[in-house]
């Protein structure tokens, strides 16, 4: 298997590819001579479009204006796999009142936070067009519904592949470690977190508590080596640092809403993360106190990852992609009336109801 990577994140930087074309800084920042680009890709491109039978692209970024590379390649009989990742198929001042007022997630306490929030989406346009387009040309889409605003049809499950970060489930400490992680305070629920465990500490609980905030991965995961709980966000489901707490063994309090996701799965582990300082506390309460408990669960996670985020869980997962099979989530009931409610302006419902 050959790999054709478009883009230099540092992300991918101790990956090995076979190719590797960098996006010149000129047509980064020169929208002018942007359109230059897949003039300069497509010698080395085009041959290769006959030479596989799979190509799979990850995020919204293909190798021809517009994605139209997804068609040509689709009428070429080419199986196409694509990762959605996020932001390139959310459009947030949908999916947010999607999620607050018809599946009834919480909202943000902080208002100017959430207008911030909200805000901070790429365009209706830009989100749009590239599901329908992935959509329309047939691709395989890999994505998870608190993602795909314009979701219709039927998507396989985006899954993770964690490196293990202890070698089997660890035994609980004496005293237990807990930690925490945020990337955004807001976002992750710092403040339940930081109120929850200022309450145990006022009841004079034994356990250790840390911060972690400003470090590489490499400390965080030293930390959730020797951590018992990692406290992750009161989300949907897990990302990143759930599945390397995981991976070591934690115990995790994050997103478990196999509901919301469409998941017919229900096995996790992960203990929900609600945005209430008081049930957050008792939760860390009973952890804290019943350590046959807490070990179990330690067990459990570990068993989780092995079964569903290891590497070799995710070789498993990726063939069964390889040949169209896997778990799928469909869109949600009456979607498009929803999406026709919520679209905050005029032009916007005229497209969906179009187009979608």
């Amino acid at each position: 298997m050959k790999t054709l990577s478009y883009g230099g994140h540092q992300f991918y930087r101790h990956n090995e590819y076979s190719y590797f074309i960098k996006f010149p800084t000129l047509f980064k920042k020169n929208a002018a001579t942007r359109f230059l680009y897949p003039l300069l890709v497509l010698p080395f491109y085009l041959p290769l479009i006959f030479k596989f039978d799979t190509f799979i692209f990850v995020w919204s970024i293909t190798f021809l204006p517009l994605n139209l590379d997804l068609f040509l390649l689709r009428w070429l009989g080419k199986r196409v796999i694509i990762f959605n990742c996020g932001s390139e198929v959310r459009y947030r001042p949908i999916h947010y009142r999607i999620d607050t007022e018809v599946l009834s997630l919480p909202r943000f306490k902080d208002k100017a936070f959430e207008a911030t929030f909200i805000k901070s989406s790429l365009s209706f346009l830009r989100t749009f067009y590239t599901q329908k387009v992935q959509e329309w040309s047939g691709c395989q889409i890999v994505s998870l519904r608190d993602q795909a605003t314009f979701q219709k049809k039927d998507y396989f499950i985006f899954q993770l592949a964690t490196q293990k970060v202890v070698d089997g489930p660890k035994k609980t400490n004496a005293v237990p470690l807990i930690i925490h992680a945020p990337s955004n305070r807001a976002i992750k629920g710092t403040e339940y977190v930081l109120a929850a465990i200022d309450m145990l500490k006022q009841e004079g609980l034994e356990f250790d508590f840390e911060l972690i905030e400003g470090q590489d991965n490499a400390y965080v995961l030293s930390r959730l080596a020797a951590a018992d709980i990692a406290v992750d966000e009161p989300g949907v489901w897990i990302a990143k640092f759930s599945s390397e707490a995981l991976a070591a063994s934690c115990v995790v309090i994050g997103g478990n809403n196999p509901r919301y996701m469409g998941f017919a799965r229900t096995d996790s582990p992960v203990i929900q993360f609600r945005p209430d300082t008081e049930y957050l506390a008792r939760t860390l309460r009973r952890l804290i106190l019943d350590q046959p408990e807490r070990q179990a669960v330690m067990q459990a996670s570990y068993a989780y990852w092995q079964n569903n985020y290891s590497p070799e869980a995710f070789v498993s997962y990726f063939e069964k992609l390889l040949i169209g099979q896997g778990e799928t989530f469909a869109a949600l009931p009456s979607h498009k009336k929803m999406l026709l409610k919520f679209a905050p302006k005029e032009y916007q419902k005229r497209l969906i109801w179009l187009f979608y």
